[in-house]
C-alpha cells in the first residue's frame, strides 16, 4: 500500500523537504543518490546509502562521547519530538526490533537489520518496499528533528 502512495512524486517532495533541514546540509549529495537509486529502483544502493544516514543524522544531533548509537539516546530523541505516543511506540520498535536487530554471522539472517546488511550477511534486502522504509524512518526523525531543534 505504502509502495503505491509513495511514487516518484512523493519521493521527491520528501528529498525537497530534506533541501530546506539545514542540519542535512553535508548528507544531501549522498542522499540524492540514495533517492535516485530508489527511483531507479536501485534498491540495493538505495537501501546501503540511506541506512547509514538515519545513524549519521542520529549522530549529529545527539552529543555521545562514544561514537556508538545506544537505545536511550534514540529513546529520548524520539520521546521527546513525537506527540503520537502509538506513532512514537512504532517508530521505537520498528527502529530497535527492525533496523538494529542483534546479529551474528552464521545466524539466521533477520529482516532489514543494519548489522546483517553492513556486515555483508544479507544479500536479500534490496527491495522496494525496504527502500521505502528507510527513507520513511529517515523522513520522520529528520523532520522532527528540524521541527524540534533537539540539542
Amino acid at each position: 500500500m505504502f509502495v503505491k502512495l509513495y511514487g516518484a512524486n512523493e519521493i521527491n517532495r520528501l528529498y525537497a523537504g530534506w533541501e530546506k533541514n539545514t542540519l542535512l546540509k553535508s548528507r544531501l549529495p549522498v542522499l540524492r543518490e540514495g533517492i535516485d537509486a530508489h527511483l531507479g529502483k536501485h534498491f540495493n544502493a538505495s537501501v546501503c546509502t540511506i541506512l547509514p544516514q538515519i545513524e549519521g543524522v542520529i549522530h549529529d544531533i545527539i552529543p555521545m562521547t562514544v561514537k556508538k548509537i545506544y537505545k536511550k539516546d534514540l529513546d529520548a530523541v524520539v520521546v521527546s519530538v513525537v506527540d503520537s505516543k502509538d506513532f512514537n511506540q512504532t517508530t521505537k520498535k520498528f527502529y530497535f526490533k527492525i533496523v538494529l536487530q542483534e546479529f551474528r554471522h552464521g545466524d539466521e539472517i533477520p529482516v532489514l537489520s543494519r548489522y546483517a546488511i553492513l556486515h555483508g550477511e544479507d544479500t536479500n534486502f534490496g527491495t522496494e518496499v525496504n527502500s521505502l522504509k528507510l527513507i520513511l524512518l529517515f523522513d520522520f526523525l529528520q523532520a522532527q528533528i528540524a521541527e524540534h531543534k533537539i540539542d
